[in-house]
């Protein structure tokens, strides 16, 4: 699987976003330990017990090794992964670092949509300029960007983004992501009426034009991605308040 495959198996069990620093031995481990575990946003009245279950690999990504936690009071292990990733990624959702803070990229001001190329939205970036990526074999053995690849990512980011979604979806993801309604309708119309991949890419930049980064946008992509069925509801662990909150997006797109 390259970056988030759309065929993977669909992974419905919750997961938790943490902050990861490096740790002394220059491996990325979880800045903080969450004392609550998902199943406490339901049944509060359990005290949890949190503890670190294992550590698992990950064929690529920014953090070679995953925390696995386990609640005892409430039977359930959950996966803590770094902030921007989520189940089956490869690559960020967003371009955020796994400790929370934005990318920064040298051309920020000149191309506020550049720190995008280090998640799967770089295929809407290249899309736009009309640059395919590699329809033959034929490249280099450390460069990932094939053409089934940039057709994939072009399809989850307009997804993700409520572009290839029906009407009623489409509002809850533009409360959830706080864009506005008219702008993810603009942008579903040009997408799905192109006739060829520039035109996609360039649909999906007319969206992230209009929706500012944040330091939630990798929230709420992450509950975008809940709400159209590409993994489990995503939660995350403030450190500063020792506060487990979700991300999910309710029916009406609105977050609790």
């Amino acid at each position: 699987m390259e970056g988030y495959h759309a065929d993977a198996p669909r992974v419905r069990n919750p997961f938790v976003m943490v902050a990861y620093v490096p740790g002394e031995d220059g491996q990325w481990v979880p800045g903080s330990l969450p004392d609550r575990c998902p199943v406490s946003l339901e049944k509060p009245a359990i005290p949890c017990r949190v503890r670190v279950d294992h550590r698992r690999k990950r064929k690529t990504g920014t953090c070679s090794l995953l925390v696995v936690a386990r609640c005892g009071p409430h039977g359930r292990a959950f996966t803590l992964y770094p902030c921007g990733f989520g189940p089956y990624a490869r690559r960020r959702i967003a371009a955020v670092d796994p400790d929370g803070a934005q990318v920064r990229t040298a051309d920020d001001e000149e191309n506020p949509l550049a720190a995008w190329r280090v998640t799967p939205f770089e295929a809407a970036l290249d899309a736009a300029q009309g640059v395919p990526w590699h329809r033959t074999g034929r490249k280099r053995m450390d460069d990932t960007r094939r053409w089934r690849t940039q057709g994939r990512w072009l399809q989850l980011a307009a997804t993700l983004l409520g572009l290839v979604v029906m009407a009623p979806e489409r509002l809850a993801l533009a409360a959830g992501l706080e864009v506005p309604a008219l702008t993810l309708q603009d942008a579903a119309q040009a997408y799905v009426g192109s006739k060829g991949y520039r035109g996609r890419g360039e649909a999906i930049l007319s969206v992230l034009r209009a929706w500012p980064r944040s330091v939630r946008t990798a929230e709420r992509l992450l509950g975008s991605g809940a709400l159209t069925g590409h993994w489990g509801a995503p939660m995350a662990w403030d450190a500063s308040t020792r506060r487990l909150r979700s991300c999910a997006f309710r029916p009406s797109g609105v977050p609790p």
